[in-house]
């Protein structure tokens, strides 16, 4: 926003009308990641958890949020913060190397067996590692990993069948939130998780 006075003062004029707030460029943007591991703490965390998770579960990435300046102090070669965050939260992480691997969600609509194989790919290598759940830190790829699983399965002819929700789903289901959707998605896990 400093760098372009222009575009900081047509944001700020939106932003006025429509929350009467004026932005003067002192917030910085999180993932919710970043900000559970390095502003709360894992400790912390941990010390909330109602609910432990008690299941194999694969970190997704995603290749968005892995680079450099956008990871936070994590890794961007080798991310380590979801699997850290399972594990505060009760579940066991599931080492795959596909973590990170693009899903193909900006060509979904221009090349879609392109994207259904890459999500086949993630999903598949997820699940012969042993996992029953995947949990998604990208919102970009989550709607591939999640709603085209089957398709992306029924095209390449790989099992790509396990549960795969968001990262903020994850932390309200372990902090004891939504109880009867948490007890669902265990079931779900056990009879199509790895």
């Amino acid at each position: 926003m400093e760098a372009d006075p222009v575009l900081a003062s047509q944001l700020n004029n939106l932003i006025a009308r429509t929350s009467k707030i004026e932005y003067a460029g002192e917030s910085k943007s999180r993932h919710l990641l970043h900000l559970l591991v390095e502003e709360i703490g894992l400790e912390k965390v941990k010390a909330a958890v109602v609910n432990p998770l008690s299941m194999k579960i694969a970190a997704y990435y995603g290749p968005y949020m892995q680079r450099e300046g956008f990871c936070g102090e994590d890794d961007p070669f080798n991310p380590h913060y979801l699997e850290d965050l399972i594990s505060a939260l009760g579940g066991t992480p599931v080492d795959y190397d596909a973590r990170c691997q693009s899903v193909g969600s900006p060509s979904l609509l221009t090349n879609e067996k392109t994207a259904l194989r890459m999500t086949a790919s993630v999903l598949s290598e997820a699940k012969a590692n042993g996992a029953q759940l995947v949990v998604s830190a990208c919102t970009i790829s989550h709607s591939n990993l999640d709603s085209y699983q089957v398709k992306a399965g029924k095209v390449t002819g790989k099992d790509t069948s396990v549960p795969v929700i968001h990262l903020a789903e994850l932390v309200a289901f372990a902090l004891g939130h939504f109880p009867d959707r948490l007890a669902q998605l265990r079931t779900r896990a056990r009879i199509i998780g790895g």
